[in-house]
């Protein structure tokens, strides 16, 4: 099935190679530092905000705090 589907994938891009390029739009290097920069900020705060509310969560139902270390901690750095 997997054969089949890379063969038509395949087949589909040499059809639609025709030369008919789609030139990406342009985006000016300072809008594209503001969108690095906020999706940096977004990673580590939604980070954050993930591995404190699991903590919570976790603590909360019972669970050791070493075994939140060892788990939850650990999957969110």
């Amino acid at each position: 099935m997997i054969i089949c589907y890379v063969t038509y994938l395949v087949y589909g891009v040499k059809k639609q190679s025709t030369g008919n390029e789609v030139e990406p739009p342009k985006i000016s290097i300072t809008r594209s530092i503001v969108y690095i920069v906020v999706g940096l900020i977004g990673i580590v705060l939604g980070g954050n905000f993930v591995v404190d509310s699991a903590t919570y969560i976790a603590l909360t139902c019972g669970m050791s705090q070493t075994l939140v270390g060892l788990t939850i901690v650990a999957i969110g750095t």
